[in-house]
């Protein structure tokens, strides 16, 4: 099976060459580009929880409705965590197919594997049955957990106006909110004590951790508990 980041690389070509469904022009590529660069000047992956940090607790509505507790998931072990932007983005929508066939591995070590994003519970429902996701995906509404951790960040009016609502992306539809904020695309590894083993965030959402690197660091999670 191929690495989640050369699937990643092959859809970017396709994204940015403009056909169909994507019709992102040079001009929209180069704004996303910019934002992408200026966003990472910031310093907010500086900002970021970090391995060693605990993370905070939680009670989230998943794609039924259901809320679901960051502690009752450790009392079954540890958490794979994955923040995504929403079913509109096509990068989130592959990472969560390539997820998904690694359900059985992650649980078979004994991890629980959660999806967040910004959006409604509805459109999460709706990506989980587009995709064919069996695991939960949890609605963080107004980022209020992505806040928390440091991950979420504003796009700018440029980027709004002439890409996203040009592409009809309209995130106040699909959130449920005018706040124009997304968390950055992450993925933690969370021990049974909430202590963050694994941290991977960037601001580049064209680029993912793969499965198996995740799941390496599941499985020495719990070769050292076993000891």
């Amino acid at each position: 099976m191929k690495n989640l980041n050369i699937h990643l690389a092959e859809l970017q070509m396709k994204v940015e060459s403009g056909v169909e469904p994507y019709n992102l022009t040079p001009q929209q590529v180069k704004i996303i580009r910019e934002f992408d660069k200026q966003l990472r000047e910031t310093g907010i992956l500086d900002r970021t929880i970090r391995p060693g940090f605990k993370f905070p607790d939680f009670a989230l509505p998943n794609q039924y409705g259901s809320m679901v507790e960051l502690g009752n998931l450790l009392e079954r072990g540890p958490v794979v965590m994955n923040f995504f932007r929403g079913i509109w983005c096509p990068y989130c929508n592959l990472e969560l197919q390539v997820l998904q066939k690694s359900l059985i591995e992650f649980e078979g070590a004994g991890a629980s594997l959660v999806a967040i994003s910004p959006q409604v519970s509805v459109m999460n429902k709706r990506i989980a049955h587009q995709n064919g996701l069996r695991f939960e995906i949890l609605s963080d509404t107004g980022n209020s957990l992505a806040k928390k951790i440091g991950i979420s960040y504003h796009l700018s009016r440029e980027l709004i106006n002439r890409v996203y609502k040009s592409l009809g992306a309209e995130l106040s539809v699909f959130n449920g909110d005018d706040s124009w904020q997304l968390p950055l695309t992450s993925r933690f590894v969370i021990d049974i004590d909430a202590t963050v083993i694994s941290s991977n965030v960037d601001v580049d959402f064209r680029k993912r951790p793969d499965p198996r690197e995740t799941l390496a660091v599941v499985k020495a999670m719990t070769r050292r508990t076993s000891i």
